[in-house]
């Protein structure tokens, strides 16, 4: 999380435009359903059904007072309720003033395609057919392209695909860290910052602890403070901490917002050096870009052309060269890097709704070894489970079951904010249903 990005809010709001993107989003006109349809065993309770109050573009918009949520016109004998063990049934939901999601379940009482229909007494419907099915019909679901299987690694566990990634950007009180990771509905993947002026001893004991819950992923150096960074010290401390961690961290974050304007100069160099160091040790190796948007991309926020990530990719790796003419070193971190990221602030680039799929496409083609995914996802500031922020959630945690993307795709997200949100019942409700949402492991 980086001062650069928190100085354009600050720019944005002096300009009198920022306001939170609820507040912006044009007037409810519909409500959606978000949640895929379902297959379900008579008389058992659904997965969580998500739906969504949107504007006429199918953005997330807050309603403007208590809405009522009305579900008789679909079939009988598909029975709503509030909770996840289908006890409280329950004939309206409501929606309330200044929010746009509900969450609810279902149960069928009889066999066959049911229609899941949901009205209001201001809003175009939304509905969908579920399957309810005898108890020894019920298909798995379709699998989702998935990666080749991860090679045992030298050092750390393999991490299996999908990932789904919280951050923290301390490791203070971390038994409370434990905690919050043991209520993942599947074991997550703990993204820990590695800060300026510390030494592996002072995170061997919270990894080690948190390893037991969780997959560990360690960022050698948050983005913010590359500046001071010099090659040499970079390489100093790739090998510093990978030798005092090396047995409790499963993924190496070697470069992250690697492309950003604010990591000062020489910043390719710095990358490849400690790249090299964990490379050559045997880690396996993460790099994590920053997307701005794209040139053609109405509303993008590029700083300047050579900070756009594919223009900035191009150089690193020299793709305007054929291949026999490039730096061999270089080449060989394109083709051995295990994961390539991006970092996604939507705030701070003015809400545009990139083309996610090609997106990460484009990437695969460039590293056509590496597991492909998001970061890091979050806000300038913690929001304490505003709208904004479960809207987020909702959006990209399931983004793979809604979006055909690539089969090296694997997720990550990796909530910013998660350390200071960790016991905020909004986000940690959110996450774990929008875990659920996803695709499974």
């Amino acid at each position: 999380m980086k001062s650069i990005k928190e100085l354009s809010i600050i720019y944005i709001a002096i300009a009198g435009i920022f306001l939170p993107f609820s507040l912006q989003a044009a007037s409810v006109t519909k409500m959606k359903i978000l949640t895929t349809p379902q297959s379900i065993e008579l008389e058992k309770c659904s997965n969580v059904v998500n739906l969504q109050a949107q504007d006429r573009s199918g953005i997330a918009a807050n309603v403007d007072f208590d809405t009522e949520i009305y579900f008789d016109q679909g079939s009988p004998d598909l029975k709503i309720y509030k909770d996840s063990s289908c006890l409280t049934e329950v004939p309206t939901l409501q929606m309330l003033a200044g929010t746009n999601n509900i969450s609810f379940f279902f149960k069928g009482n009889s066999l066959g395609s049911k229609t899941l229909y949901v009205s209001t007494m201001n809003y175009e419907d939304s509905s969908q057919v579920e399957q309810i099915l005898a108890a020894d019909s019920v298909p798995l679901p379709p699998p989702s392209p998935s990666p080749s299987p991860v090679q045992t690694p030298q050092y750390g566990r393999a991490v299996p695909a999908p990932i789904y990634g919280v951050t923290f950007d301390n490791v203070s009180n971390f038994p409370a860290k434990v905690t919050a990771l043991q209520k993942f509905p599947h074991m997550a993947t703990a993204r820990v910052v590695l800060d300026p002026g510390t030494i592996p001893a002072d995170y061997s004991t919270a990894i080690n602890a948190m390893k037991k819950s969780a997959y560990i992923m360690a960022e050698l150096q948050d983005s913010a403070d590359m500046k001071s960074q010099t090659v040499d010290s970079f390489k100093s401390r790739a090998r510093t901490f990978f030798n005092g961690l090396k047995d409790s961290v499963d993924i190496w974050e070697v470069g992250n917002e690697i492309n950003g304007d604010w990591l000062g100069t020489n910043v390719k160099n710095k990358l490849r050096a400690g790249f090299k160091v964990l490379d050559d040790a045997g880690a396996t190796t993460a790099i994590t870009f920053f997307y701005f948007g794209e040139p053609g991309q109405k509303n993008h926020c590029i700083p300047a052309a050579q900070y756009e990530m594919f223009t900035w990719i191009k150089s690193l790796q020299q793709l305007d060269l054929a291949v026999a003419q490039r730096d061999p070193q270089n080449e060989k971190m394109r083709l051995n890097v295990d994961y390539i990221f991006v970092s996604w602030y939507p705030q701070q680039c003015n809400n545009i709704k990139p083309d996610w799929a090609t997106v990460f496409a484009r990437l695969a083609v460039i590293y056509p070894n590496a597991r492909i995914g998001f970061g890091e996802i979050g806000t300038a500031n913690p929001q304490n489970g505003s709208s904004y922020e479960l809207d987020l959630i909702y959006e990209f945690y399931p983004l793979a079951s809604r979006v055909q993307m690539h089969s090296r795709y694997i997720g990550g997200y990796f909530w910013w904010y998660f350390a200071q949100e960790m016991n905020n019942t909004s986000i940690v409700n959110a996450l774990h249903n929008a875990i659920l949402m996803g695709p499974q492991p």
